[in-house]
């Protein structure tokens, strides 16, 4: 009796070594960020970069930025951050730079 559940342990071992104890790993899933997620993402990541806040729309993946920024550089920053996040799949840019008085 004891040989015998023996050797099931080492068969159970064995198995779990070979398959790398996939049925113990939670199971990866295909999911996207949600839109809102992916809109705090950005708008975060703008927060951390020291750049104006500017307006984030978000649906299905594809940002819509506005609003007004300081410069072309703040505002290639700015798509590029936007870029960045995962699941992003479109970035439309319509930021306005401000105008010097």
């Amino acid at each position: 009796m004891k040989k015998g559940l023996s050797c099931l342990l080492c068969l159970a071992l064995a198995f779990c070594i070979l398959h790398g104890c996939s049925f113990l790993r939670p199971q990866e899933t295909d999911e996207k960020l949600s839109d809102t997620v992916i809109a705090s993402e950005i708008r975060a990541r703008i927060e951390q970069a020291g750049l104006p806040p500017v307006r984030v729309f978000v649906l299905d993946g594809r940002v819509t930025l506005s609003g007004t920024v300081p410069s072309q550089e703040a505002k290639q920053k700015i798509v590029a951050l936007a870029k960045s996040v995962e699941d992003v799949v479109l970035v439309t840019a319509d930021l306005q730079l401000q105008k010097i008085r």
